[in-house]
């Protein structure tokens, strides 16, 4: 009886338990017994298994382990369409259901794949691959296909049922858009890789079925001059014109099927065919040139200059670029720089009759004066340059009016080939120069003593100081030598002594002096403490 047997079940050497047979066995000899019980589940691990039997209450007897082998362990679940976006899948995709068997299984008949058993269900090594193709049984729903792992071993132990990837990776069944192939773009151009202005870039392509050309299907930005077909062969065109630039032409296609479902846009060949658009940038700086060497005009030219200097640089034997901006060049106006104005007067931002103004300036190019170039109003008395470096100048005289501001100037020139430049009536340094009233000129300053020795002085020596001016002068009250009025003030035409006698009172050390004079209309010269030839006088 069932009653008269214990039995105990110990797992990895864990607590024994009971388990209560189901059936109870005795061979015809009476001397073998045979329990059944539950069995052991498998696990993802092996398990060590001991039963204990006692019979009536008697010492239990252990068996011999045994080992209940872990069940298929699956991983590496990967999905995968061979759709362009390997996470969607249409009509007449290929879903592939990727996996890894830690010993070799077989499937068995609920190994599902959206439903359906596998197309196909191959091994290399202990990677499993089960295929299914999409088709109409397949509904779309939004939701990613679904799939039931479901293997055994040789031993015919199950696996576990695995339906989620390991990588997170999905397939969605989507609606069915017109597929796409054997895309090629070619030029009508002697060499169909370039393409040139006039030329007509073709992009061609093959579909599963019929398709209408969408607004946003574009070659090289423009909507297509021709669409067509012959069958499920597919011509887009465009001729090259002043709105392509230069480099890959691009294309864009974007179509349509029957049914309104839009393919995933296309950008490139499947054949690596490509065009190369050139020339358009030098044909349209060709053409800017041209109109500025029609007009003239300086604002044509910059803007041609603009084309020009975007252009590559010339790679030999062409020389289009240089030639163009030769051709730039000789209507190109001068450009006026390093402007600076000054005088020849010991203040040289003032200038009064007699008085120098020098203007000078650098040009871009080789020019000449036009009749328009003033300074302050009048014709330049000189107009010279060395290199690229002009100098221009005029005589301050009685028609120069004294205002209180600084002169003006106009420089107006042109160059060889007759090209005027802007006028330019600013300094770029800020200088300028102020015309103010004559005073007298002094020259030839010069000091000496009466002494043996005429550069010093001591008790009882006369220093006297000597200038020449160019009209008469009188001394000012703060006109000084050695801090002290002069003892005499004399003049023989236009040249001037003046005398002072060393006393006791004069400070030793180099004779000191501060020429103040104005002239006949009250003007007053600046004044002047040093010699012109550098002679000096010490007091001892």
């Amino acid at each position: 009886m069932v009653s008269d047997f214990a039995v105990t079940r110990s797992i990895d050497g864990g607590e024994g338990l009971e388990v209560v047979p189901s059936d109870v066995h005795v061979d015809e000899s009476e001397k073998v017994v045979t329990l059944t019980v539950d069995p052991v589940v498998a696990t993802t691990e092996d398990q060590s298994v001991v039963y204990s039997v006692s019979y009536k209450s008697g010492t239990p007897v252990a068996a011999p382990a045994v080992t209940v082998v872990k069940i298929p362990v699956i991983s590496n679940v990967s999905i995968a369409s061979n759709n362009a976006d390997n996470t969607k899948a249409m009509i007449g995709d290929t879903i592939t259901l990727t996996f890894t068997a830690d010993r070799p299984v077989y499937k068995l008949s609920n190994f599902k794949l959206n439903g359906s058993n596998p197309d196909s269900f191959t091994n290399v090594g202990n990677v499993y691959t089960a295929t299914h193709i999409v088709d109409e049984g397949d509904l779309i729903t939004g939701e990613p296909a679904s799939f039931q792992i479901n293997v055994k071993d040789d031993a015919g132990i199950y696996s576990q049922t695995v339906e989620s990837t390991t990588d997170s990776s999905s397939v969605t069944i989507i609606p069915k858009y017109a597929r796409l192939s054997n895309i090629h773009i070619y030029s009508s151009n002697v060499n169909p890789s370039i393409a040139n202005l006039g030329d007509t870039i073709t992009v061609t392509f093959e579909s599963d079925e019929a398709v209408t050309k969408l607004s946003d299907f574009k070659i090289n930005g423009s909507n297509p001059a021709t669409f067509v077909n012959i069958g499920n062969l597919y011509a887009a065109t465009h001729v090259i014109d002043e709105g392509d630039k230069d480099g890959n032409a691009t294309f864009q296609i974007n179509v349509k099927n029957a049914s309104g479902i839009y393919t995933p846009t296309l950008e490139t060949t499947t054949d690596e065919s490509s065009v190369v658009v050139s020339g358009i940038a030098l044909h349209l700086a060709t053409e800017a040139v041209e109109y500025a060497e029609d007009t003239r005009l300086q604002d044509d030219v910059a803007a041609a200059k603009l084309l020009v200097d975007a252009l590559p640089a010339d790679v030999a034997p062409d020389t289009s670029k240089a030639n163009l901006e030769a051709r730039l060049a000789a209507i190109t106006a001068p450009v006026i720089s390093n402007i600076t104005v000054t005088s020849n007067n010991a203040n040289n931002t003032k200038a009064m009759n007699g008085d120098t103004i020098t203007l000078t300036f650098t040009s871009s190019q080789p020019i000449e004066k036009l009749g328009n170039f003033k300074i302050n109003g009048s014709n330049p008395d000189t107009f010279t340059h060395e290199g690229n470096v002009y100098t221009a100048t005029h005589l301050v005289d009685s028609g120069d009016s004294v205002t209180g501001d600084p002169i003006t100037f106009q420089i107006n020139v042109k160059n060889e080939a007759g090209i005027y430049s802007q006028t330019v009536e600013a300094t770029t340094d800020g200088s300028s120069v102020t015309i103010i009233d004559k005073y007298a000129r002094i020259s030839n300053v010069k000091i000496y003593s009466t002494n043996a020795d005429s550069t010093i002085a001591t008790d009882g020596d006369t220093v006297i100081l000597t200038f020449t001016t160019d009209e008469a002068v009188t001394a000012l009250g703060n006109f000084k030598i050695c801090g002290s009025n002069p003892n005499s003030f004399s003049n023989t035409g236009n040249t001037y002594i003046v005398t002072h006698l060393v006393d006791s009172g004069d400070t030793p050390g180099t004779a000191t002096f501060q020429i103040n004079v104005e002239n006949a209309q009250g003007i007053y010269s600046p004044t002047l403490e040093a010699t012109t030839d550098g002679s000096t006088v010490v007091i001892q």
